[in-house]
């Protein structure tokens, strides 16, 4: 029987069920696992490819050093196979805010997300920290050179979320060690809009329109949702394009019912949540509603699954993983999301 998680894998990667550009970009290709271990000496890279239902180890990489802080991706000369027949995810050990300028020297973790390298299709790039809960599989796998728990990590890395809640937008600037946040979340796949506030001249938190994962026009103040820029938003969720539509679509309950206070014309949640995301890249996605006071009474029949705040956040911003992330995701409970809306 063929594992749930290899399941997974390959309906994320080939799009069997949100179709879209993956299918072209990273459908029926084998899948390169790529870890990048900053230890004392700055090298020892090792990698893992999984091929049919099983994960096999992989002829590793030549050590090559992370040098001033820039992460080179794999090129042939170091035994890591390139070009089109190939997908490839890439964990970094303690990777920096600097590995994701699109205006560094080198080949940067954010030129291999948005295809600008000639390498290999890229599908994910995330940091590693010692409390990473995908630290641990890594770890084992890359010493042991062993295989346990890289498909799950694999199907978790492949699939693309879209998370519209001002709790989770307010953490954007927080840092993880050397790591922001909003550089972070997109590298792996998890898509949150910026607020107006990021393109301010001379704000403090200004980020240059170049190194935004989104357009400067799709961005959002959750606190104060506005319905059409949230569909901008959802339909645009980051410049690269060919990775969506989104697999999930994570939504904050009270954001979802002041929203509908301003559409008289919704007689229901249902109609409200269904005019936000029909015709955008979140319509075929599972959806599910972020809350803090449990399932609340009436809205049972909501067409989405429940979810508490704290769960979201703990694998965001406080011990940032995809892993844990998409667990919390797959595990989420309620009633089932309909097959079609």
């Amino acid at each position: 029987m063929q594992p749930l998680h290899e399941i997974m894998m390959r309906r994320y990667q080939c799009g069997e069920v949100s179709g879209g550009g993956r299918a072209i970009l990273w459908g029926g290709k084998q899948v390169k696992l790529a870890v990048a271990w900053d230890s004392k000496n700055n090298e020892a890279i090792g990698a893992a490819s999984i091929d049919g239902d099983a994960a096999k180890p992989f002829k590793s990489c030549s050590h090559e050093k992370l040098e001033n802080g820039v992460y080179k991706p794999f090129g042939s000369s170091d035994g890591f196979p390139t070009g089109d027949k190939y997908v490839a995810l890439a964990w970094v050990d303690h990777a920096k805010n600097e590995n994701m300028n699109p205006d560094y020297d080198g080949a940067r973790l954010e030129d291999a997300y948005l295809q600008r390298t000639p390498f290999m299709n890229w599908a994910s790039a995330e940091p590693i920290w010692s409390q990473s809960l995908h630290h641990q599989i890594l770890r084992i796998s890359h010493t042991s050179n062993g295989v346990k728990g890289l498909t799950e990590l694999a199907a978790a890395a492949f699939a693309r979320v879209v998370i519209l809640d001002e709790r989770v937008q307010s953490r954007r600037h927080d840092k993880v060690r050397e790591m922001t946040m909003y550089k972070y979340w997109p590298q792996a796949g998890i898509w949150s809009p910026l607020h107006p506030k990021d393109f301010e001249i001379g704000s403090r938190q200004a980020i240059d329109p170049k190194k935004a994962f989104h357009e400067p026009d799709f961005e959002c103040d959750l606190d104060n949702p506005d319905f059409e820029k949230l569909r901008n938003f959802l339909d645009n969720p980051t410049k690269a394009t060919s990775q969506t539509p989104a697999d999930f679509v994570v939504v904050h309950l009270t954001l979802l019912e002041r929203l509908r206070k301003k559409r008289p014309e919704d007689l229901s949640l249902n109609d409200t949540l269904r005019g936000l995301l029909n015709g955008t890249q979140c319509q075929n996605a599972h959806r599910i509603m972020v809350t803090g006071r449990g399932v609340p009474s009436g809205q049972a029949e909501l067409e989405a699954r429940f979810l508490p705040i704290s769960a979201l956040l703990e694998f965001l911003s406080v011990r940032p993983s995809k892993l844990g992330l998409m667990r919390v995701l797959w595990a989420s409970t309620g009633r089932p999301v309909p097959s079609s809306y």
